[in-house]
């Protein structure tokens, strides 16, 4: 296995800060705001602490290592407020919540099942964390508010599957590797 070889698992970790940081805010604005922060401040961490171990790593220089991160810190900058706003709309009852919960989860299928075609012992990396995750984050809804189990599985498939069909696009074209 390589260095970078899945993103997944630690958006999600981001997604679950998120979740837990507006879950005492007041207004939904609040805890959009706050949700938004989190994901921005961890993604700017996670993005700049993997890349300077790319850095020691592969013994390149800093401006190389930058120039790695710089397309991926300008790719975080409309995530976070997308992933805030699920993160704190995920605390919502109903089918927007359950739908908001499954988001996360669903985007993390695409990668976990493609890392499985490089083997069990790469997929299981790759899957464990994304599953432990999940049942985390599904915990933490289960506590603080009713979740349709119908609702939040459909919506697992239903964007998983979208996630699926789009992800050779997604990484093909617009980061041209596969």
């Amino acid at each position: 296995m390589y260095l970078g070889a899945s993103t997944a698992p630690w958006v999600l970790v981001g997604f679950l800060l998120a979740v837990s940081t507006s879950r005492g805010a007041h207004t939904p604005r609040k805890a959009i705001l706050v949700a938004t922060g989190t994901v921005a401040a961890y993604l700017l961490a996670w993005l700049v602490s993997y890349h300077l171990l790319f850095v020691l790593r592969e013994s390149v220089s800093l401006a190389d290592g930058w120039r790695q991160t710089a397309p991926w810190l300008v790719a975080a900058v409309p995530a976070s407020p997308i992933l805030g706003t699920i993160a704190a709309l995920s605390h919502k009852r109903g089918l927007l919540g359950d739908v908001c919960l499954a988001a996360p989860i669903a985007l993390s299928l695409p990668e976990a099942i493609e890392s499985l075609k490089e083997g069990w012992l790469i997929g299981s990396v790759v899957v464990t964390p994304v599953a432990v995750f999940a049942a985390l984050l599904i915990h933490m809804a289960i506590n603080e508010r009713r979740v349709s189990t119908t609702a939040l599985l459909a919506a697992v498939v239903m964007l998983g599957a979208l996630g699926i069909a789009l992800f050779p696009v997604v990484w093909f074209l617009l980061l041209g590797r596969f």
